[in-house]
């Protein structure tokens, strides 16, 4: 849903934060506020992207090259 490992992860935590934050006593149904917890913490992840533009970083690191000495260089 939120299109990378990292950000599911940060949904993850912020839904585990919410529930050690809440009184789960009167839950009778801890799955189902478990989910809309964590579609709620995604939605608004999803959001914050749309009004902040996040732009994908295709950062490359230069591969090492070894001379013929054996030394190692990067470009």
């Amino acid at each position: 849903m939120l299109g990378s490992l990292a950000k599911a992860g940060d949904a993850d935590q912020e839904t585990w934060l919410r529930l050690s934050g809440c009184d789960t006593g009167p839950v009778t149904n801890l799955g189902g506020w478990l989910a809309t917890i964590v579609a709620r913490v995604c939605r608004n992840l999803l959001y914050a992207r749309q009004s902040r533009r996040e732009e994908s970083l295709d950062v490359s690191v230069p591969e090492p090259i070894a001379d013929r000495v054996g030394r190692v260089t990067t470009i």
